[in-house]
């Protein structure tokens, strides 16, 4: 009977924080020695971190990641079990730069592995550093091989025969399977960025590939939570063989690494396992598994504080894994809303946390945008608290409090909202704000902003010389209320040292249905990657079930039962966004067919027509063509929002979804070259 016991580490780490992320790294080769782990896999560029950007170019980057990846590697010298690790890091050779995974053992880097195939999504820019020329056979850097098939053994043993004497190689996530299989354990280094369905599809491309080798196991580790702005990670780490899913550890976690492990005892190097297509178990032949999941005690600020509290959770199963495959959350709604809302409350808690924010500052205007910012936001910072503990929460984001005074209450009071009416705003929208703080247990301020717009609004006539008037001048009259309202929640937000919240969605950003310097201001903006019509659903969801990790939130009825307004003109007008644009429905059908899947004008009226017959022709001409004039006409808006979480399977980024020319033709030619319809 021999024993091997794998593991996976997802580390949550931040770009260029050399000793946090040092730190991290060795707390997990602790945790791992602990459980006598023989191979050690972390995620790609686990040193650096992902999202380092053109500072991966920086001579001093590589000099301090190689100076980490050396006392990693130190640190399996003399263990009671041999012990095996990958870890990633950036490394230059011949003038190129590579994304490696170096393989350590016995105190020393015996390998380095380049990964040769990226991806070519809108989300990628691996290209941009590194480089995909494989070195020549038999290439050396120090003395160390550098081949993209290098290949090590799991125990050292020159016995082929025996069952430990497993084969150790690297796999990227893009990479084919090798010609050879046979008794090998592949160490699956990620950078999995979170969107809709990833973890399904990971999940099962891995799964695929143990049933084309059913003799290998794969372990792979991914990042873990918000490492600079708008990626999210979502941990995920898997352990697969024989076309099922041995052991995962639990998605979007608050500490800083997760491990995952599997225990393999066998007697038989052949083992056979029956499986169960339909929810991933394996019943045991020859074979004894345990998977468990053991997670950090410390955050960074309880680290810096000296302060640790002994919190591990494992989750194990004997004899027979029953892991349910992940649902695919592209195509089932309930899953679609639990992936959303803790993805962005792990996002802006991680934000909070790096920036050494005390908390939030949102313009609760009683919408259906700001209404999800805040219940996300407060389900960040509770699930932190609970999570973390007292100490190591308020020490996170620098939050200095006596003991006697900390309480859920004043971990909720981190979110400040503030409401700013005019006379044109609604006592509905307004109550419907307060409701929904007081429910949450968030701080609610009230402001007036009549004044500062009669100021400028006088100010402007005596300069033009003439009155102000909503028949010529509705646009001026709208943009000014929404501007006004910005240097007073930022004002609150430099007091607080707090993150401003910006509150725009994809479907307004796609038509630059926004304020420039209005309504648009902020740190960052959870739900810019995100369409309004998937928002309004996630709030009834939310209102009416809500995640399972937290709770239900009936306090949004009052924003439910109202339809999206700006409230910016005299309510005489009856303002509402969809008579401003379309039907929030029809946009973002417009928006995927014509910017996701890149169709021309022309074609979009076939997409309308079969998913809305009941519309009429005239209708459908109208929508499309204020679609396409109003996305081009507003790109230099999208250069100028604040970073957005990316969560869909596209946004609208011009960093990290869509880039278009600020200044274009507008789609004159494609726009006139439409059919013109007329009334059926």
């Amino acid at each position: 009977m021999s024993t091997q016991i794998y593991a996976a580490a997802s580390v949550n780490q931040t770009p260029l924080d050399w000793d946090r992320n040092e730190q991290n790294l060795l707390e997990v080769i602790d945790a791992a020695k602990a459980e006598q782990v023989q191979l050690l896999v972390f995620p790609e560029l686990a040193i650096c971190g992902t999202d380092c950007e053109d500072a991966l170019w920086f001579p001093d980057t590589l000099r301090q990641a190689w100076k980490i990846l050396v006392n990693v590697a130190e640190q399996t010298r003399d263990t009671s079990v041999r012990m095996t690790l990958v870890v990633g890091l950036p490394v230059e050779y011949d003038g190129q730069l590579y994304n490696v995974a170096a393989v350590c053992t016995e105190g020393k880097i015996v390998g380095l592995v380049p990964k040769l195939r990226f991806s070519r999504t809108p989300l990628s820019y691996d290209t941009r550093w590194f480089s995909e020329i494989p070195p020549v056979a038999g290439t050396m850097i120090d003395g160390i091989p550098f081949q993209s098939d290098f290949t090590a053994q799991l125990d050292g043993s020159n016995d082929s025969d025996r069952p430990d004497d497993s084969k150790i190689r690297v796999l990227f996530g893009d990479d084919p399977l090798p010609p050879t299989t046979d008794n090998m354990v592949y160490a699956v280094p990620l950078a999995d960025v979170f969107e809709f369905g990833s973890y399904y599809r990971r999940a099962m491309s891995l799964v695929e590939k143990s049933r084309l080798a059913p003799e290998a196991v794969f372990v792979a580790a991914n990042h873990l939570g918000n490492e600079s702005g708008g990626s999210i990670y979502d941990g995920g780490n898997l352990i697969v063989g024989d076309g099922q899913v041995f052991v995962a550890d639990d998605r979007f976690s608050y500490h800083p690494w997760e491990l995952t492990i599997l225990v393999a005892e066998s007697s038989d190097n052949n083992a056979e396992h029956s499986e169960n297509p339909q929810n991933g178990s394996t019943e045991d032949k020859s074979a004894f598994f345990q998977g468990e999941t053991t997670d950090s005690a410390t955050t960074d600020s309880a680290a810096e504080c000296g302060e640790m509290e002994d919190s591990h959770s494992k989750s194990e199963g004997k004899a027979a894994f029953s892991f349910e495959l992940p649902i695919d959350s592209r195509i089932d709604f309930s899953a679609k809303c639990g992936e959303f809302s803790d993805a962005v409350a792990l996002g802006l808690w991680d934000y909070a946390r790096k920036t050494r924010s005390k908390g939030f500052v949102l313009s609760l205007s009683g919408g259906a945008d700001s209404a999800a910012i805040a219940c996300l936001a407060e389900m960040g910072l509770q699930r932190a608290y609970e999570t973390l503990g007292d100490d190591v929460f308020f020490a996170s984001l620098g939050v200095i409090a006596p003991k006697a005074y900390r309480s859920e209450r004043l971990v909720t009071r981190l979110l400040h909202t503030i409401y700013q009416g005019s006379a044109n705003s609604s006592t509905t929208t307004r109550d419907a704000a307060q409701r929904l703080a007081d429910g949450l247990g968030a701080a609610f301020s009230e402001i007036r902003i009549d004044e500062f717009v009669k100021g400028y609004k006088t100010a402007i006539e005596k300069v033009i010389k003439r009155e102000l008037l909503w028949e010529t001048d509705d646009l001026a009259l709208q943009n000014i209320q929404a501007r006004v309202r910005v240097p007073g929640v930022w004002m609150l937000a430099n007091v607080k040292n707090a993150l401003l919240l910006s509150t725009g969605n994809r479907s307004e950003a796609a038509v630059g249905y926004a304020t420039m310097d209005g309504d648009s201001c902020g740190c960052i903006s959870p739900i810019a990657g995100i369409d309004k019509a998937f928002l309004r659903k996630f709030l009834v969801w939310l209102r009416d079930t809500g995640p399972s990790c937290w709770r239900a939130v009936p306090e949004l009825d009052g924003v439910l039962s109202m339809p999206p307004t700006a409230e910016l003109r005299p309510s005489a007008y009856g303002q509402t966004d969809e008579k401003d644009l379309m039907p929030y429905e029809v946009l973002n059908t417009i928006e995927l067919a014509a910017i996701r899947d890149r169709l021309p004008p022309r074609e979009v009226i076939d997409v309308l027509h079969e998913k809305y017959p009941e519309l009429s022709d005239v209708q459908i001409d109208e929508w499309i063509r204020r679609f396409f004039m109003m996305w081009a006409r507003n790109q230099w808006k999208r250069e100028r929002f604040a970073t957005g979480f990316h969560v869909d399977d596209h946004n609208l980024s011009p960093k990290s979804g869509c880039r278009f020319p600020v200044i274009s033709g507008g789609f004159a030619r494609e726009l006139r070259d439409m059919p013109r319809l007329e009334p059926r």
